[in-house]
């Protein structure tokens, strides 16, 4: 406090009020420091939460319905369900990117092994390869389901057999949550499963985005008829753009070209003589494959 003459004085307790001040003030902001803290932390929690729940146990926020047939023009076959489902769902829904749910699911022809029904689609290459040809299988993400992966297709459609699953809890096939590849994994077999037993390629990659990403490295990696497994990291632009450049090139394909001795597994090993991960002619037209 002031003395009389005007000039500062001592606090009650003998200290200067100038330094009792500063300490009453350094408390202050340690107590809104610590309550900001407190308060983004819980928010943080919650959201996390909250968000998980939603992911695991929700549906896609877009359901997408295109079909290879009415986006492209292609000739395709639906896996473990009636192809006449997929015109209704389109009738049914103005705009392919949002369509209402599909009213029927997944058959018991494809099944994985903790139960789930799982459907897809099998798209013929556009050239005279047959069902033994060559096959890549591209997964998609979270909340999304097959046809949200059908812009890659036209990158591969001229020389490879394609096939898109619905993994669980998304498109057509059954179950009500979503594990970010661990489960899915088992969807992605049985999958390989219905390949083998009913079209008998020669070779076979998976690939992926997103949480189909994970899904697709990690049965790569245990499944020795997986030839390569790949992470697309990419916009289906620049994919395309790789495959331009890649076919002028004649190297860094995502597999062997026709009547390459390569088809034939090298050594037992379902992951030897991988090409070169950086194949764009420029980024983000990447492709990473699993070591």
């Amino acid at each position: 406090m002031r003395d009389p003459s005007g000039r500062w004085g001592e606090a009650d307790d003998g200290r200067p009020v100038h330094m009792t001040r500063r300490r009453t003030l350094f408390r202050l902001a340690v107590v809104a420091v610590v309550a900001v803290t407190v308060a983004v932390a819980g928010y943080a929690g919650y959201a996390f939460v909250s968000g998980s729940a939603e992911y695991l146990a929700g549906t896609p926020e877009h359901i997408g319905c295109d079909t290879p047939l009415h986006r492209f023009g292609w000739a395709y076959e639906t896996i473990n369900y009636d192809i006449a489902d997929d015109e209704a769902l389109l009738v049914a829904s103005p705009d392919p990117n949002n369509c209402t749910k599909p009213t029927s699911t997944a058959g018991g022809e494809v099944v994985s092994s903790d139960g789930v029904h799982i459907a897809g689609w099998y798209i013929p290459a556009e050239g005279s390869i047959g069902a033994e040809g060559p096959t890549i299988v591209i997964v998609h993400g979270g909340r999304t389901n097959k046809s949200g992966v059908l812009d890659y297709a036209p990158a591969f459609h001229e020389d490879y057999n394609l096939l898109l699953p619905d993994l669980r809890n998304s498109g057509r096939s059954g179950g009500t949550e979503s594990t970010s590849g661990l489960r899915e994994q088992l969807d992605l077999r049985a999958m390989l499963d219905w390949l083998e037993r009913t079209k008998h390629p020669t070779w076979i990659a998976v690939m992926g985005n997103s949480n189909g990403a994970a899904t697709a490295l990690a049965e790569g990696l245990g499944d020795e008829r997986v030839r390569r497994s790949s992470s697309i990291r990419c916009t289906p632009r620049s994919l395309g753009r790789w495959r331009m450049s890649s076919r002028r090139s004649g190297t860094c394909r995502p597999g062997p070209p026709h009547g390459h001795s390569s088809r034939a597994r090298a050594s037992g090993s379902a992951r030897t003589s991988r090409p070169s991960t950086r194949c764009a002619p420029s980024p983000p037209g990447t492709i990473a494959r699993s070591s």
